[in-house]
């Protein structure tokens, strides 16, 4: 078997950056953790080339938001098509905060500016502190979706 980081599934999350033109960019990641409880921290892993790259090296800033099952086709939709060619501005209602973007109709919203970066091999690694967490619903009631690395998507349950 190949080498690969088999922690499977993991959370999906979009993460909201503004860009230069104060419109609004979506894009899905996978590759996401919690670095951190005290200070709380996050850590989000993109390549190089993609335009929430650029823009969150200008602004320092975005925010993480966490999808639930219904959101699929917009997940997708915002994973498949790249913000340099398509304007995923209006695929999520969002309202900004403390000039940051966040997605009103996902239960989890964080705020995170950037403490560190670190590439590897066309990847880059911000690591950011969650300034502010935004929680819509009671954590028992999300329905969380998740991504396997069989490029799959599966539903996240209470057990």
């Amino acid at each position: 078997m190949k080498s690969i980081p088999l922690l499977h599934p993991v959370p999906i999350v979009i993460v909201a950056i503004k860009l230069e033109n104060e419109r609004i960019n979506f894009t899905t990641i996978g590759d996401v953790a919690i670095a951190g409880l005290n200070p709380p921290l996050l850590m989000i892993s993109l390549h190089e080339r993609h335009l929430a790259t650029k823009m969150i090296r200008q602004h320092n800033q975005f925010s993480v938001n966490l999808p639930l099952t219904t959101h699929i086709e917009k997940v997708k939709y915002c994973g498949y098509h790249s913000g340099f060619d398509y304007d995923k501005s209006d695929v999520f209602k969002s309202v900004m905060i403390d000039d940051v973007p966040v997605i009103e109709e996902m239960p989890v919203s964080m705020i995170c500016k950037v403490k560190h970066e670190v590439i590897e091999n066309k990847r880059v690694i911000f690591i950011a502190s969650v300034e502010q967490t935004i929680l819509r619903e009671k954590l028992e009631n999300i329905e969380a979706l998740l991504y396997g690395l069989d490029d799959e998507y599966y539903k996240g349950e209470r057990i």
